[in-house]
C-alpha cells in the first residue's frame, strides 16, 4: 500500500476512533453523575475513602481521554491541511472520499464522470499525495 492510501486510510479510522472516545467520556460523566461526589472529608476513611479514589480515579481517566482526543484531531487536521496542499482536483476528491466520506457513486454523481474517470482522478491523487509525501520527508 501506497504512504498516500495508508495515510489516507488511518484518517479514515481517525474519525471512529475520536467518536469512540467521546462516547467513553460521555459514559464516564453518566456514570459519575449516579455516583456520590468527591467528599470534603478525605481524612476520614472507609467508604467516603473509597468514594473519593474513585472520584480521582474518574478525573484522571477523564483527563487521559480528553488529551487523546485532542492528539487525535491534531492529527486529523494535520492530515487534511496536506490534502489541502494538493492541486485542486486532486485534493477536491481526496476531502470528498477520505473527508466527506462520499462513495464512489455520489463522486461520479458530482463530477458527472464515469466510474473510469473517477479511478483515473483518484489514482492521480494518490500519485500526487506520495510525492508531496515524499517531498516533506526529504
Amino acid at each position: 500500500m501506497s504512504r498516500a492510501k495508508e495515510m489516507l486510510e488511518n484518517l479514515l479510522k481517525l474519525d471512529s476512533y475520536i467518536l469512540r472516545l467521546v462516547e467513553r467520556r460521555d459514559r464516564l460523566n453518566a456514570s459519575r453523575l449516579s455516583s456520590p461526589q468527591l467528599s470534603d472529608m478525605k481524612v476520614l476513611g472507609g467508604k467516603r475513602k473509597q468514594q473519593d479514589d474513585i472520584y480521582v480515579e474518574y478525573l484522571t481517566t477523564k483527563q487521559e481521554i480528553e488529551v487523546k482526543a485532542a492528539e487525535a484531531m491534531r492529527k486529523q487536521r494535520e492530515l487534511q491541511n496536506m490534502i489541502d496542499r494538493l492541486s485542486f482536483d486532486s485534493g477536491e476528491i481526496l476531502s470528498m472520499v477520505y473527508i466527506d466520506k462520499m462513495t464512489v457513486w455520489q463522486v461520479c454523481d458530482r463530477y458527472s464522470c464515469s466510474t473510469r474517470t473517477y479511478y483515473r482522478k483518484i489514482n492521480q491523487a494518490y500519485d500526487e499525495l506520495d510525492d508531496l509525501i515524499c517531498h516533506d520527508l526529504a
